[in-house]
């Protein structure tokens, strides 16, 4: 048994939830600002950053902010 391998198998469960969070959000309502979708999924802007820049999503400049959708 290695010691402290669980914690780190809890933090990659934890992500796949809150990618598929945003993920589900983004396909019911469309393009929305990370702000937005921090609120909405109740996560931390820079978490939907994080979940943005792993590729997941596209992220396209607005005229008043930034919005991401889903990558098909």
């Amino acid at each position: 048994m290695v010691l402290g391998a669980q914690p780190i198998r809890d933090v990659q469960i934890v992500r796949k939830v809150n990618r598929g969070t945003v993920l589900e959000l983004l396909r019911r309502k469309g393009p929305l600002s990370r702000t937005a979708i921090a609120r909405a999924v109740r996560l931390t802007p820079p978490t939907c950053f994080a979940i943005g820049a792993a590729g997941i999503v596209h992220q396209r400049r607005m005229a008043l902010y930034d919005a991401v959708r889903v990558v098909h």
